[in-house]
């Protein structure tokens, strides 16, 4: 319950930032539809197909996933710049009330990030000749809750470790990767071995096999990328127990 209301005024700090909503939601609407429009001047003998809607869409909501992360590692480090959080402490609240309060509001606005990009993603899709399968489209969603897990776990680790001014310049070199590998700005498949080989353990290899339906293709990189994030979120939370020790 500690961590349910901690959680609401989490929520009302990133409602309350309108810089939240231009990265959160604004940005990853305008790559969409910017790769959509690069795509629609791509000839079809070039077999750029990366930028296909039904490519796209995954691509899109795991990049969107790397601000969850940013925006983790700015509130963390923030809330310890102000003192906020050392007040806290004398609360009766664990480090798992703090974590599982810090993380809740992330996960929703991944959910809601992923409700949009595909929403968007099936009226482009209807324009280019190319439905979305429901079913497909729930579990990919429900194949990168892990994904969002560990984007969010490395950003309260970054907020938990450094400080206000080192925790956004680093969330911004996972960015710039997850960007370059998770397949958003280039094709893993023309990338050559062992690139490809390392792209296709990546949080986005099975959210597009779940959105192609190549549900044999899910299971291997989906128990890489959910490990990840379960280590990453137990050392995010003996990080934060660590430093609200001292």
């Amino acid at each position: 319950m500690k961590s349910i209301t901690f959680s609401e005024r989490n929520i009302k700090e990133l409602l309350r930032d309108p810089i939240s909503y231009i990265f959160l939601i604004i940005f990853p609407i305008a790559m969409l539809l910017v790769m959509t429009g690069i795509n629609a001047g791509i000839p079809d003998y070039a077999q750029m197909t990366i930028y296909n809607i039904e490519n796209l869409s995954a691509g899109i909501c795991i990049f969107g996933f790397s601000f969850d992360m940013l925006f983790a590692a700015l509130q963390i480090s923030s809330d310890r710049n102000t003192s906020f959080l050392v007040r806290l402490y004398s609360s009766p609240m664990s480090p798992a009330d703090f974590i599982i309060g810090y993380t809740l509001p992330l996960v929703l606005t991944a959910l809601l990030q992923c409700l949009i990009i595909f929403g968007i993603s099936a009226i482009i899709g209807v324009t280019a000749g190319y439905t979305f399968n429901l079913l497909n489209v729930l579990l990919s969603v429900l194949v990168m809750l892990p994904s969002a897990l560990l984007f969010i776990s490395i950003g309260i680790m970054f907020g938990t470790l450094f400080n206000h001014k080192a925790a956004p310049p680093l969330s911004s070199v996972i960015i710039t990767v997850s960007g370059m590998l998770g397949g958003v700005w280039m094709d893993p498949d023309k990338l050559g071995s062992p690139m490809t080989d390392i792209c296709k353990l990546l949080p986005t290899a099975s959210a597009r096999a779940a959105i192609s339906g190549s549900y044999s293709d899910i299971g291997f990189p989906l128990m890489i990328v959910t490990v990840y994030a379960v280590l990453l979120f137990t050392a995010s939370l003996i990080a934060f127990f660590k430093k609200s020790k001292i």
